[in-house]
């Protein structure tokens, strides 16, 4: 689990409650857990002032992390090994193909979607070497994805449907047939909510709701959430 200490990473530790008594070990970059409830079996992959792994990366050529992780799999002894976020596994693939355990690996959307940057709007996210790596894991390990978009993506990219498992985030909303066109014009609102970063699309989605507004309609549009993209979006505002 990557820094698992921080509120927006709240979500594993719901993860992880569900499934507490079948936990032996919880990984993470910085070691320990914000609810303080995995102290007891949680490492931290991040040491690099041990001794022991200078001298075994000096001697065997393996990296650190490797390393830590092979060791820590060795010592709890799990049945199943669960990783979030396709950047851990594709890190340490080989370690955990080595261990010979079944592995389950939760993809998110930003894992499969070919993201573009306004710095480099040419630099494709999926390059040759992750795809490859999809189909290598969708053919060796059980998948999870976090949405039915997150499960085409993996089609797309060759991973077969028979290995991919959805297990939705957010909260269950009643169906509505319910459209735009269908409320007065006077009572829509709009809440953005999440991270203000480039890939999440937050300053088109003020752009957009301008449309909604040319349209007609008495909108009100509140956005819920901080990043690197809050000044941009404070100016798209006062335009």
């Amino acid at each position: 689990m990557p820094r698992s200490k921080k509120y927006s990473e709240l979500w594993m530790h719901r993860m992880l409650e569900s499934i507490e008594g079948q936990i032996c070990a919880v990984v993470t970059n910085e070691g320990g857990d914000a609810s303080g409830r995995f102290t007891h079996r949680s490492f931290s992959l991040h040491n690099p002032t041990s001794l022991r792994r200078r001298i075994v990366s000096r001697v065997t050529g393996v990296k650190g992390n490797n390393y830590e992780l092979n060791r820590i799999i060795k010592k709890t002894k799990p049945d199943v090994i669960f990783i979030n976020y396709l950047m851990y596994a594709k890190k340490f693939e080989n370690v955990l193909d080595s261990s010979g355990l079944p592995v389950i690996c939760h993809v998110h959307s930003g894992n499969v979607t070919d993201y573009r940057i306004h710095q480099d709007p040419d630099k494709s996210f999926l390059d040759q070497s992750h795809v490859d790596f999809l189909r290598r894991i969708g053919k060796k390990w059980t998948i999870i994805a976090n949405s039915e978009y997150s499960a085409d993506m993996l089609c797309d990219a060759g991973v077969g449907r028979e290995n991919i498992r959805i297990k939705y985030f957010g909260s269950p909303l009643e169906a509505s047939a319910e459209t735009l066109a269908d409320k007065p014009k006077d009572s829509i609102g709009i809440l953005f909510l999440g991270r203000l970063a480039d890939c999440k699309g937050p300053e088109l989605t003020i752009r957009a709701f301008e449309r909604v507004c040319d349209a007609g309609y008495d909108a009100k549009l509140t956005i819920a959430g901080d990043g690197e993209m809050r000044v941009t979006c404070a100016m798209a505002r006062m335009e």
